[in-house]
């Protein structure tokens, strides 16, 4: 069980990791068309 836990934990860190990488891209990008 805590094997399961562990595997969501890190899935939704991983989630977490490409949404804040990718709003910095778009963030990056953005700031330079301006």
């Amino acid at each position: 069980m805590s094997d399961d836990i562990l595997l969501a934990m890190e899935g939704a860190l991983a989630v977490v990791a490409v949404m804040a990488i990718y709003c910095l891209v778009v963030f990056l990008i953005d700031r330079r068309g301006s």
